[in-house]
Formats: structure tokens, C-alpha cells, sequence
């Protein structure tokens, strides 16, 4: 296996793993929000066709819009919505703590 091998494959995972996370969490926003999916979509990625791209066959997504987005439903987050399990929190919802 080359080194052009190794780095396809990890592209490969990482940008399923982003995808998978994005849009477990867009479905988790819009069961806990009255937002339509396009006005969300809007909202979060500035697209309002984004999440729908995201599923067609070989989308892409950068780190940066991953970010960007991520950041987004961490300042929108519904007050008492459960985040998606697996998913890491960004920012300040991170960093929330617990208390035993």
C-alpha cells in the first residue's frame, strides 16, 4: 500500500465520519426545533440545500465547514434537547459540566 493509498483511505473515513456527524446532528435539531429543514439548513450552513448535498454520492465536506457548522448548532442548540450520542459537542455545550 502507498502513501497516496493510505491518505485516500483516511479522506475517505474522515470525510464519512463528518458527514455521519452532521447529519445525525441536523436530524436531532429538527426533531427538538419548529424550524423547517430548509430554514435550519439556512441558518446553520448558510445553505439551505447543504444537508441535502451532504447525502448525495460522493459529497465532500471540508474541516472548516465542518467546524463552522458544528459551531452553529452549538450557538442554536434547543434548550433541553438531547445532544446526538457519538457526536462530539462543540465549543461551550463541551464544555458543559455535569455535577455529580
Amino acid at each position: 500500500m502507498t502513501i497516496a493509498d493510505v491518505s485516500a483511505q483516511f479522506f475517505r473515513v474522515m470525510n464519512d465520519t463528518l458527514k455521519a456527524h452532521l447529519t445525525a446532528t441536523f436530524a436531532a435539531f429538527l426533531t427538538a426545533s419548529p424550524w423547517s429543514r430548509g430554514w435550519a439548513a439556512r441558518r446553520l450552513a448558510g445553505d439551505h440545500r447543504f444537508f441535502d448535498r451532504l447525502e448525495e454520492p460522493g459529497a465532500t465536506v471540508t474541516g472548516r465547514k465542518y467546524d463552522e457548522v458544528m459551531r452553529a448548532f452549538g450557538a442554536l442548540w434547543p434548550a433541553g434537547a438531547a445532544w446526538p450520542g457519538g457526536v462530539p459537542k462543540p465549543g461551550a455545550l463541551a464544555d458543559e459540566r455535569v455535577e455529580p
